[in-house]
């Protein structure tokens, strides 16, 4: 099968064509003797024989700029800068390049004429050539700035102009991990505009359980009792939270844009099996590339720094990912990664209570943690609990238990019946849909455990808000040149329409 011309070549091929037409042209027309150039100037072109030389050039800088540009991952670029600068597409050295280059090449051609004018007569003018110069910036600019509105339509289809990607000749592993790398950009890209079938469920029962309580209400409305009258007031206002939630949704999927405007990190939990004959190395990258790509083609908001005290001088990248690992049995692989954002990371929080203190202990912390956050999450919530192990072992149950789908039981029956004792208890605290008081509060509570020291308890509380945004890909039956992929948080369009 014959491979595909990069775009890298296209494009390049495209512009040194160009480039040969459009510097000919100013060849031939710099040598006419100055009575035939000036009967040719169309009257439209302002400020005669030098707005001449400014369009002229202009063409000519950007068809170099064609000629001369490097597109990461698509056979020029170093691969150590490629790994570098990413897949994205930006104003880097790369780019940089370029334009020099242009605006090297373009004086040299414009000052060699200038120097050649004589012969037909014509004479040198330092003017011609400052109108050269900025015809050669006009053009550069424009491609730049071409380059700079395809960015991202490019970064999410590598395909596109990485000939190493899904090569046709490529090995069996490689072929693999690029159908991991695209089915995972492919969640993530919809993850932060659609919310999974669970969320939304939950998001459902929530709105109806809220309705019902105002009607209850509302039926003593007769009542001058002043808590009644609030009570129905903190109703409505939950109310229309959730309306508003509903009219964001179908305006996020409508326009193909993210639900809110805080996309988050990417918290990703690996499981590996301990038969799955891919390196972690690939899979880490092929992770990282996935989210960039995602990152690219659904308008994630650049969220990380690469340094948290003194620089904070922003990846633009939302990389690197929080990363945990995990060996588990067979060959599956299983990757799951939340959009955490952190005006609900903020109220998370990890408690190392007293060994004796029992549910009572785990009941009152989960609370306390609950009350100090009240609005701030944008609640309606979704909350992890991680009970045991070390301080930093039950932050990380925490987030895991964020993954479980909303509203599934722990599968032991005496941590079901805690979540349940902790849901009662966090909705008794009536903070309610936007923190404006109501009877929902949290959509879910998930407890995770994991065995712990004789002398401690420790308790980790991991809180998202309602945009309950996660993925969860197992990929399997590695012996195929394709994996076979089961998406466990699959999106309907039956489901997830309304809320």
């Amino acid at each position: 099968m014959t491979r595909p011309l990069p775009l890298q070549k296209i494009i390049r091929i495209t512009g040194i064509v160009l480039s040969l037409i459009i510097g000919t042209l100013i060849l031939v027309f710099s040598l006419l003797p100055p009575t035939k150039i000036a009967r040719r100037i169309p009257s439209w072109i302002p400020f005669g024989d030098k707005g001449v030389h400014t369009l002229a050039y202009a063409a000519l800088g950007f068809s170099l700029f064609l000629a001369c540009i490097r597109i990461p991952g698509s056979g020029r670029t170093p691969t150590w800068k490629r790994y570098m600068s990413g897949t994205n597409l930006r104003l880097t050295s790369w780019s940089g390049f370029a334009a020099m280059e242009v605006l090297v090449i373009g004086t040299v051609i414009g000052f060699g004429i200038e120097l050649l004018q004589p012969l037909s007569g014509r004479s040198r003018e330092f003017a011609d050539l400052c109108a050269d110069l900025l015809g050669l910036l006009v053009g550069t600019a424009f491609g730049l700035l071409v380059l700079h509105l395809l960015s991202e339509w490019f970064a999410g289809r590598p395909w596109l102009y990485d000939p190493t990607f899904c090569n046709v000749d490529a090995g069996t592993e490689q072929v693999q991990m690029q159908a991991v790398t695209l089915a995972l950009a492919d969640v993530l890209a919809e993850a932060a505009v659609e919310l999974p079938p669970d969320a939304v469920r939950a998001l459902n029962r929530a709105k109806a359980l809220e309705a019902r309580r105002l009607e209850d209400l509302e039926s003593f409305s007769n009542s001058v009792d002043p808590a009644v009258q609030e009570r129905i007031l903190h109703c409505r206002a939950s109310l229309g939270v959730f309306e508003m939630i509903e009219r964001n949704l179908a305006q996020a999927k409508l326009n193909g844009l993210p639900m809110c405007q805080d996309t988050g990190m990417f918290v990703v939990f690996i499981d590996v099996g301990k038969d799955c004959p891919v390196s972690l190395a690939e899979i880490e990258s092929s992770v990282c590339r996935a989210a960039e790509m995602a990152v690219a083609r659904s308008s994630y908001r650049r969220s990380v720094v690469s340094e948290p005290v003194y620089d904070r001088s922003n990846t633009g990248t939302n990389l690197p990912p929080v990363m945990t690992w995990r060996p588990i049995e067979g060959d599956e692989l299983r990757i799951s990664v939340l959009l955490k954002g952190f005006g609900s990371e903020n109220c998370c929080s990890v408690r190392m209570l007293n060994p004796t203190g029992g549910e009572r202990a785990i009941i009152d912390g989960v609370l306390d943690i609950v009350k100090k956050a009240g609005g701030k999450p944008c609640p309606p919530i979704f909350l992890g609990v991680g009970i045991g192990g070390t301080m930093e072992h039950a932050a990380t149950l925490s987030k895991r238990a964020l993954l479980r789908e909303a509203g599934e039981p722990n599968p032991d029956p005496r941590y079901a019946e805690l979540e349940q004792k902790l849901l009662d208890a966090v909705q008794g605290l009536e903070i309610g849909a936007g923190g404006l008081g109501g009877t929902v509060t949290a959509l879910s509570v998930a407890v995770e455990t994991a065995p712990t020291h004789i002398a401690g308890m420790p308790l980790a509380v991991s809180i998202n808000c309602w945009a309950d945004r996660k993925v969860s890909l197992v990929f399997s039956q590695w012996e195929k040149r394709t994996p076979e992929v089961l998406n466990l948080y699959e999106r309907n369009d039956g489901e997830g329409s309304h809320v």
